[in-house]
């Protein structure tokens, strides 16, 4: 063995054990970001999130959250992946099977009574909230709750479809 393999050799053990000696008890708990996925339809459960044939109603809503109004981002196809910053209103999916997401909040952290507002192109607006909270039972596991209202009536997910 030359001198330079015996000293790549104890790098990677070194390292190796460097790893293995962490405390791993102290691990950081890391959870999904809250964030929001809307179908909107109408009566005869037609999708209103058609981007090529109802424009107008896709583009003309706006989300309203701590003071500040987000216009729609056109996602269409984007597979977006990333961070826990917020970005508003987004429409994803395709063209005839568009969807909101509306988010993000970090889930790693306690959130009470978040509002945000849905001003509809038709002029009409829902309010949703949530709450994030995370806590530890005796065994020191995290548990997350989340709870999520529209209008005031909750709701069991963060996947919500509304009829217009």
């Amino acid at each position: 063995m030359t001198m330079k393999n015996f000293f790549y050799a104890l790098a990677i053990s070194l390292a190796f054990v460097a790893f293995y000696s962490c405390n791993n008890d102290e691990a950081l708990d890391d959870f999904y970001p809250v964030e929001f996925d809307l179908t909107v339809v109408n009566s005869a459960n037609e999708n209103l999130l058609d981007s090529k044939n109802n424009k107008d109603f896709v583009f003309g809503t706006t989300v309203t959250y701590n003071g500040k109004e987000y216009k729609v981002i056109d996602a269409l196809g984007d597979d977006f992946v990333g961070g826990n910053d917020f970005y508003g209103i987004k429409l994803v999916g395709d063209e005839k099977n568009g969807q909101f997401k509306i988010g993000r909040w970090n889930g790693n952290i306690n959130h009470q009574d978040v509002a945000f507002t849905i001003n509809w192109a038709d002029g009409s607006h829902d309010m949703i909230a949530f709450t994030n909270k995370i806590t530890y039972n005796a065994s020191g596991t995290a548990v997350v709750n989340r709870t999520y209202t529209l209008n005031g009536t909750p709701f069991t997910s963060h996947k919500l479809t509304i009829v217009k």
